[in-house]
């Protein structure tokens, strides 16, 4: 139903079917402009470029935690071997 006061249809039923292919329809007349795809690949190209940055960042990270892990671990069996104390 149309609900739009002052329209010819208001008040009026349209049939779904004739709304859906008019809607197609319409829809298929629609083209986006070239500098509407080349604004868009920029967009995604910098994003990508970003995720790519975050990803690196977080790379290094968890390449830091896992040398400190290490180096602790070495430094604790170290401690372990050169104690005199050995548990029951």
């Amino acid at each position: 139903m149309c609900f739009t006061k002052g329209c010819s249809e208001y008040r009026k039923s349209i049939r779904r079917d004739k709304l859906e292919g008019d809607f197609e329809a319409l829809l298929k007349d629609l083209k986006p402009a070239a500098n509407l795809f080349i604004m868009a690949f920029e967009m995604f190209r910098d994003l990508w470029a970003a995720k790519e940055q975050s990803v690196e960042q977080d790379k290094e990270a968890i390449q830091r935690q896992i040398s400190q892990i290490e180096r602790k671990s070495t430094q604790l069996l170290d401690r372990l071997v050169e104690s005199e104390h050995v548990a029951p």
